[in-house]
């Protein structure tokens, strides 16, 4: 497990309430296919980033964020071993984001 703090800056409640957890989807697994590329030339294999493990859903009492996607290698079987991307950014004056693989 990774885990990684990254201090993102100012993030509204409104802004995080009203993510589009299609369009967060779809830019997941297009940065995944670009960065596929880049995974080929270290010689890890490709991943694919299958769909929602926890959709995103914003809770108001803790200013939170939360989702999580599942991955897998590029091609493997539906029963092949997944992996979890999961995700927490805390809105307020000074936003965060943590992130474990």
């Amino acid at each position: 497990m990774t885990v990684r703090y990254e201090a993102s800056g100012y993030v509204k409640d409104d802004d995080a309430r009203e993510w589009n957890a299609d369009e967060l989807l779809k830019s997941y697994r297009e940065g995944t296919a670009a960065s596929n590329e880049e995974r080929a030339k270290l010689g890890v294999p490709a991943i694919e980033i299958i769909g929602w493990a926890e959709k995103p859903a914003y809770d108001t009492a803790s200013h939170r964020l939360v989702w999580a996607m599942s991955s897998r290698d590029k091609g493997a079987s539906a029963d092949a071993p997944q992996g979890v991307n999961y995700n927490t950014y805390a809105s307020g004056a000074r936003a965060t984001s943590v992130s474990t693989w």
